[in-house]
């Protein structure tokens, strides 16, 4: 009687399998736990799984030996290099983020940070932003803020203070003037030019949401050569 591989001999009542090389002594024997899987508890050499073994057992190691991209495999666990995260869960690309700096995984994996802010050794800020030194307001583009006489808070000339009422009156509050600022003087007549209103002139355009001495602050290009602060530029966060 034929079972497929194997045939059962009558006479001898005993079952027979063919003469094959899947079926000889010299053939691969089967593992003990019955496959030939590498990753669970048993080899495919019919050696049990142990950590050193340089293959990672599903469910019970997370690594085993081999280089991790920002990290380390330690005892057959994972570990990242401080900074640095596995946020996608996949060792095979390692520690693949660097939560110093990534707004959607910040100081760790999965924090994100807010529309407004930025990611800065591993903590949201709000975002910082940069105007000028060229500062574009009512069509006109100026590198000239006017000091001269009481153009200058209080007349006093101080350039800092000019700076710092620049950036808070035109920007905002939380703005603050950049190291590089310089007094210089327009580079002709009508080059457009920016003040900040009562104590200078009444020259130039109102510009929307500023408020400077008296209201809004101000920028024109009418006809007069003035000295100011040029290079000046804001810092807002």
């Amino acid at each position: 009687m034929n079972l497929g591989r194997f045939w059962f001999d009558f006479r001898t009542r005993r079952t027979k399998v063919p003469h094959s090389r899947e079926f000889s002594p010299s053939a691969r024997e089967v593992p003990s736990n019955g496959n030939a899987v590498d990753t669970d508890a048993c080899l495919a050499t019919c050696v049990a799984a142990a950590c050193g073994d340089g293959v990672v057992q599903v469910g019970v190691e997370e690594c085993d030996g081999g280089m991790i991209a920002n990290g380390a495999c330690t005892d057959c666990k994972a570990a990242c290099a401080a900074g640095f995260g596995d946020c996608n869960a996949d060792l095979g690309d390692g520690c693949e983020i660097d939560t110093q700096t990534d707004k959607n995984n910040c100081g760790m994996c999965g924090k994100v940070c807010g529309p407004n802010e930025t990611c800065g050794a591993g903590a949201c800020k709000p975002a910082i932003t940069e105007y000028g030194p060229e500062h574009m307001f009512q069509g006109l583009k100026s590198n000239h803020y006017i000091t001269q006489g009481c153009c200058s808070v209080g007349c006093s000339g101080n350039a800092a203070t000019d700076a710092a009422y620049f950036c808070q009156r035109f920007y905002g509050a939380n703005c603050t003037p950049k190291p590089g600022y310089v007094i210089g003087q327009t580079p002709f007549p009508t080059y457009p030019k920016m003040h900040k209103r009562d104590g200078c002139t009444s020259n130039g355009l109102d510009i929307p949401n500023t408020m400077c001495d008296g209201g809004p602050c101000k920028i024109g290009d009418w006809s007069e050569n003035t000295s100011g602060l040029t290079n000046l530029v804001c810092v807002c966060q």
